[in-house]
């Protein structure tokens, strides 16, 4: 219902301005000119294949909000949640940071789910699930280019903890074989790019790619979501409500991190040290190639199955209120008053 109402408000606002999808992006994958080197099965069929067809922009957002709950029962079945308090319900199920900057475009919703379906079969550990994550090492990156490295920190991750000759010499195989499937030629001029910089207008010195590690977790901030003329080309007012809320949330969910709590947790849990692992190539890489100034349906994206890891940890249940309250008013404090 949550991302209902606020996809209501999202085209109040298209239809004010007269457009059938938000500004950047948004036309740029519609108009089917996102095709990707990774070419099945890629996003853009899903997006501009299905509109030439006749069905609408309104018709494929309603379908993302479908695939997004699919990402949210994969989550639920990778973390293995127990239960719903009403704490995950208000950060995480009704967060309009992970519902509108989402909706508005399959690209992202539609990695998750793949990524989530590909996780939630490989951690059984047979040989079907390692079929599964050999077709993964081709449909991740259809999505995401980067995401192609993606498989082989999975299968070296068992590589490192598993105990078994046999299950070693099969990922080996396994390894080499996704090895043999790189576009080497692609994969290289990506690196290039990375490290000439030459990717868009970023500043990409090392300070500001390590002020990116904290900009996935806190920006636009506050100020920013205030005053939009000054730092958007393009804006909506429901999708600056959706974040400017969402990031209150988020950063309640950051002043009660309990670091000693997540350790313990990545140590007892297989799939979520997989979906971990992933969080943090997705830091690393944006991090690294856009000095963390992403979009925020990337950012959601990532900061989504980082809340459901979250939430098993039940890293919010403390019986400190004060200190986290002191916590969250100075992040809050910070970034109303700085942009970042």
């Amino acid at each position: 219902m949550s991302n209902l109402f606020w996809l209501t408000l999202y085209e109040l606002d298209l239809h004010r301005l007269n457009r059938d999808v938000y500004w950047s992006d948004a036309e740029y994958y519609l108009s089917g000119k996102g095709k990707s080197l990774f070419s099945f099965p890629g996003f853009d069929w899903l997006v501009s294949d299905l509109v030439s067809f006749g069905f609408s922009p309104l018709f494929l957002r309603l379908f993302i909000i479908i695939i997004l709950g699919f990402v949210h029962m994969l989550l639920f079945r990778l973390t293995e949640l127990k239960r719903i308090n009403k704490w995950f319900v208000l950060l995480v199920l009704c967060n309009p940071f992970f519902a509108l900057p989402l909706i508005r475009i399959m690209k992202d919703t539609y990695f998750l789910f793949l990524l989530c379906f590909i996780l939630d079969i490989y951690r059984r550990r047979n040989l079907f699930a390692y079929i599964v994550l050999l077709l993964g090492f081709i449909t991740l990156p259809s999505v995401r280019p980067w995401s192609v490295g993606l498989p082989l920190l999975f299968l070296l991750r068992d590589a490192m903890v598993s105990g078994q000759i046999k299950k070693k010499l099969l990922i080996g195989v396994f390894i080499i074989s996704m090895f043999s499937l790189i576009n080497i030629d692609y994969i290289m001029l990506w690196i290039n790019y990375l490290l000439s910089g030459d990717i868009g207008d970023y500043n990409l010195s090392i300070k500001n790619q390590i002020l990116g590690l904290a900009r996935i977790f806190f920006s636009p901030g506050l100020y920013r979501i205030i005053h939009p003329d000054i730092y958007f080309k393009y804006w909506m007012p429901s999708l600056l409500l959706s974040v400017g809320i969402g990031l209150l949330l988020n950063y309640y969910l950051i002043a009660t991190f309990s670091l000693k709590k997540f350790v313990l947790l990545l140590k007892n849990n297989y799939s979520i040290s997989l979906l971990f692992l992933y969080v943090i190539s997705a830091i690393f890489v944006y991090s690294f190639a856009y000095a963390g100034s992403v979009e925020f349906r990337i950012k959601a994206s990532i900061l989504l199955p980082l809340a459901y890891i979250l939430a098993k940890g039940a890293v919010w249940n403390t019986r400190n209120l004060t200190l986290v309250l002191l916590k969250y008013c100075i992040i809050i404090a910070v970034f109303v008053s700085y942009g970042f």
